[in-house]
């Protein structure tokens, strides 16, 4: 079941940002980013209240708060990058920036993470995922920058992931989403008070959306955070990252395909080849971690 349950997150995933972006190119960005974080923010206060969970009353840095913010600017790139590039290009970029950040934060002890030395023998995973996103992309000249746009794009998902989950420890997962919402919400209003933009234009064009694009994206967001805190601790983190890694670049083929992209064999020997430098990874740092528990125990 919980097996099940983490490909189906990894779907969410991509539906999210498929979401997010065909609201953003039909209502444009800010329009789409204030009912992104609407919609998220009273999906997680209706299930507090249903649940009639009671805040932890524990203080917690400032800087934890900011994981909203982190978040607004990810949904804006995000959105531009899957756009431009498609679902399979923009996810396996992300998940590359993910895995760029991860060893930054392992290398540096960032946010106050457990710090560990970086090995070089992740160099060839990360380089056979860089290998398979090259060979997926055929058109260098235009988009190299939304390239690497995907790529800041992941590294900034894993440091508003830092920042909700160490926010999650002090007061509670869920009342820590709702922060996250919250403070989205409020930067989206705050920028467009200030830019003293008129949206007029774009809510006329609300009745012409279907109704998942307008609601999909914040449902979608809630329900990938309930769904990841309740099967992170069932089942182990590998088979976990694999899962969520398969079912977000099958869905994003899918919508590919559906949105008039061309799923080349190139595309999808991309992906494979993206997949098996994950998978390296993944290896080397349970290997690494085992030999870690080791030492321990002979110490003791």
């Amino acid at each position: 079941m919980y097996i099940i349950g983490a490909g189906l997150v990894g779907m969410l995933v991509t539906l999210m940002a498929t979401f997010n972006s065909q609201l953003a190119v039909n209502a444009g960005q800010l329009l789409s980013l204030l009912i992104f974080h609407l919609c998220g923010f009273a999906c997680i206060s209706l299930i507090i209240m249903v649940m009639q969970q009671k805040s932890v009353k524990k203080e917690a840095p400032l800087h934890l708060y900011f994981g909203g913010i982190v978040g607004v600017l990810v949904v804006y790139l995000n959105n531009l990058c899957f756009i431009q590039l498609g679902a399979s290009i923009t996810l396996s970029m992300i998940i590359m920036g993910q895995s760029i950040g991860s060893v930054l934060t392992d290398s540096t002890g960032f946010l106050n993470m457990e710090k560990h030395a970086f090995r070089k023998n992740k160099l060839a995973g990360l380089s056979l995922m860089l290998l398979g996103i090259l060979g997926m992309v055929d058109q260098w000249q235009l988009d190299y920058i939304f390239i690497l746009l995907a790529l800041l794009t992941g590294m900034l998902v894993l440091l508003s992931i830092l920042l909700t989950s160490q926010l999650g420890l002090k007061i509670g997962v869920l009342k820590a989403t709702q922060i996250n919402y919250l403070a989205g919400l409020i930067t989206v209003t705050a920028l467009v008070i200030i830019g003293n933009f008129n949206l007029s234009g774009s809510l006329y064009t609300l009745p012409e959306i279907h109704p998942a694009f307008i609601l999909g994206g914040g449902i979608c967001g809630v329900l990938i955070v309930i769904g990841f805190n309740t099967i992170v601790p069932k089942i182990p983190a590998l088979y976990t990252t694999i899962l969520m890694f398969i079912g977000q670049i099958l869905t994003g083929l899918v919508i590919d395909y559906h949105m008039g992209k061309t799923i080349s064999a190139r595309l999808i020997t991309g992906c494979i080849i993206v997949f098996s430098g994950l998978m390296i990874n993944i290896y080397i740092d349970k290997r690494n971690l085992l030999k870690q528990e080791r030492s321990q125990s002979l110490s003791l």
